[in-house]
């Protein structure tokens, strides 16, 4: 295909690409993109049951983190108490 349809005179690469070709390539860049989100485009990479061991064991490690993080929150203040009247008691003078 001779690119210089409007132009003679343009500079133009000629690819030496056949019509059914140039069809093709046109259609890929085109054709209208889905819109996908990172996370869909990563699953769709990987086979089916890897992809539902990653969902399924990073759910349960976020939520093992939340419950975590809130244990601690609730823990904390008890522990350092514990730690305060513990170390009152050894430094008290008999």
């Amino acid at each position: 295909m001779e690119p210089r349809f409007d132009n003679p005179n343009a500079q133009m690469p000629n690819l030496g690409l056949s019509e059914a070709e140039a069809t093709v390539i046109a259609n890929h860049l085109l054709r209208r993109q889905r819109q996908t989100s990172f996370l869909d485009r990563a699953l769709e990479s990987l086979p089916e049951p890897i992809a539902r061991s990653l969902v399924f064991f990073f759910v349960a490690g976020v939520i093992a983190g939340g419950a975590s993080v809130g244990l601690g929150f609730l823990l904390l203040p008890r522990v350092f108490q514990m730690g305060t009247r513990v170390f009152t008691r050894l430094t008290r003078n008999p």
